[in-house]
């Protein structure tokens, strides 16, 4: 399954309307519940791509200035930079217990565990991988983060490619229609 899902981030990268299949396909790697790949820019805005099972609650999230209060990304590129970890690797308990991230977005969504990775881009912007667990699954395995990390190189490379013209910003966007000069593939508001 990694040479199909790695080809479906590239195919993504340049057809966005494949994102979600690739999400999925992520996903599936690890048997998570969700895929989310988000790009937040330095005024802290997310654009994101997932899969459809948890559009609705990263539409929420997303637009919510809650979503600034979150620690883990920052911690993610200090502590772990480009690699994929377990938010129990990031925060502790106490931290687990009052972040606003996970008991007001995440639990609320009867999603429980959390595995990601962080990296920044030459153009500033900041990518960040998040995948989740329904409540009552185990949490990720050391192999199955070392999977994700076995998968890392191609799925930043395919995000890197797409990063800036290709991940929506929350709200009504969609596909422009190709015209003279245009790229088929950029958005821009519905």
């Amino acid at each position: 399954m990694l040479l199909k899902t790695i080809d479906q981030f590239y195919e993504a990268a340049l057809l966005p309307e494949l994102w979600p299949m690739a999400c999925e396909a992520l996903a599936r790697e690890v048997d998570a519940t969700t895929a989310t790949i988000f790009a937040i820019d330095e005024q802290g805005g997310h654009r994101f791509v997932c899969t459809p099972n948890i559009r609705e609650g990263i539409l929420r999230f997303s637009s919510d200035p809650r979503r600034l209060d979150n620690p883990r990304p920052a911690r993610a590129l200090e502590r772990f930079p480009f690699t994929f970890t377990r938010e129990l690797d990031l925060l502790t308990e106490d931290e687990l217990e009052s972040d606003v991230v996970l008991t007001e977005f995440i639990r609320p969504a009867g999603m429980n565990w959390s595995a990601g990775c962080a990296f920044q881009e030459p153009t500033g912007h900041m990518i960040m991988f998040d995948l989740l667990r329904r409540t009552g699954m185990d949490h990720y395995s050391d192999a199955e983060i070392a999977h994700l990390n076995a998968l890392k190189p191609d799925l930043a490379r395919s995000v890197f490619l797409a990063s800036r013209q290709l991940f929506p910003r929350p709200g009504p966007w969609r596909r422009r229609s190709p015209r003279s000069g245009s790229r088929p593939w950029c958005w821009e508001p519905a």
